[in-house]
């Protein structure tokens, strides 16, 4: 998978909020911890990292969020 390739994500949102911006890890495991932490669902072991992220954040068609995942991101550590 592409996605995989890469080390770090710059992830923004519409409006060019920045909603993560760190290491992405092997499997993905970083960048899915960290929108597991906040969102306080679990990524399902056969989801696609990318598309599930999309999901989460309210970003993929059909889907929403009550997260302002842009204020989440400034106040994270």
């Amino acid at each position: 998978m592409l996605f995989q390739r890469f080390d770090r994500l710059l992830f923004l949102a519409k409006g060019g909020r920045t909603v993560y911006f760190g290491d992405i890890g092997e499997n993905s495991r970083h960048m899915i911890a960290y929108f597991e932490r906040i969102s306080g669902t679990t990524c399902p072991a056969e989801a696609n990292p990318a598309e599930w992220m999309l999901e989460v954040i309210g970003a993929a068609p059909g889907s929403h969020t009550e997260v302002d995942w842009f204020e989440a991101w400034r106040q994270s550590p």
